[in-house]
């Protein structure tokens, strides 16, 4: 089956260091294909034996008036997919155990897009995680129905089978990233560019798409939870250590500490070289005014 996982590393080196524990851990407990996309700037920083493929990325393809814009890549990643079926994870993750299982239940399931839904809603109700601008400012600027139902994903994740309904949907989402919207107007700034989760939401209202999977793969660890280190495991696929990397910082240590501990595990009995300290002070959204 052509299918396989998609990582971008750009920007700061601590992406390229989070990007190769994250496809480590993947080769751990899989052969499932892994292809990177990363810059000219970081591909000589790891050891690229762990990714199946690396694709070049150009700095205008990830950089609005030469300020790195992760959105922007986001928003265009669809035509650069080299597999029939696509799994995206943000690279500020590590792997817990073998996801092609889940892998496998996203192909299974009816749908060319999926990925963790928080809440939705109509123009009137207040969306639980809907954080980056208001639905009225929403409404207007996508030129939603008053029957819309938006969605309010956290894109960590996707899921993505190429095919004709895809090709539409994802042109949109890029088209709606280019014409943009007022960063004056976001309720939640993020890393002082546009969120990508803004358009693919709006998107997603406007064709009538819920991307909502019956399973939520990953454990964000944003407060802390009652269970032990052996059920996060057990229960999830994914820990991510997601958010700003400075000062206080979302995800708790106590699993920012487990990230570094699971990767020394992984890579016995050699070193673990690209530690939490490295990636953290990297993160896109310490730049968050």
């Amino acid at each position: 089956m052509d299918k396989g996982i998609v990582l971008f590393a750009f920007g700061k080196r601590g992406y390229g260091y989070a990007g190769y524990n994250l496809a480590f851990s993947i080769k751990k407990f899989s052969n499932l294909k892994v292809t990177l996309f990363t810059s000219k700037d970081l591909v000589n920083r790891f050891d690229n034996s762990v990714f199946d493929s690396i694709e070049i990325l150009e700095d205008e393809e990830f950089k609005t008036n030469g300020r790195v814009d992760p959105a922007k890549i986001k928003c265009d990643m669809y035509s650069r997919l080299p597999y029939k079926h696509n799994l995206y994870l943000d690279v500020d993750a590590l792997l817990l155990k073998d996801i092609e299982p889940f892998f496998d239940k996203c192909i299974e399931k009816e749908g060319f897009y999926f990925t963790d839904v928080i809440d939705s809603g109509g123009k009137e109700k207040e969306i639980s995680y809907s954080i980056w601008a208001t639905n009225e400012d929403i409404w207007k600027r996508f030129k939603l129905t008053d029957k819309a139902t938006l969605p309010a994903i956290q894109s960590s994740w996707a899921y993505i089978e190429k095919c004709e309904e895809a090709d539409l949907f994802f042109e949109d989402v890029k088209n709606e990233f280019e014409i943009g919207f007022p960063i004056s107007k976001l309720e939640m700034r993020w890393g002082g560019t546009l969120p990508d989760e803004l358009f693919y939401s709006s998107v997603c209202a406007k064709h009538n798409i819920l991307p909502k999977f019956d399973e939520r793969p990953i454990f964000f660890g944003n407060d802390y939870s009652p269970l032990k280190d052996s059920e996060i495991i057990d229960k999830y696929y994914i820990l991510s250590i997601y958010g700003n990397g400075k000062g206080r910082t979302l995800t708790k240590y106590r699993y920012i500490d487990l990230y570094d501990k699971l990767m020394i595990n992984y890579k016995k009995p050699e070193r673990h070289l690209f530690k939490t300290s490295y990636i953290m002070p990297d993160k896109h959204a310490n730049n968050w005014k």
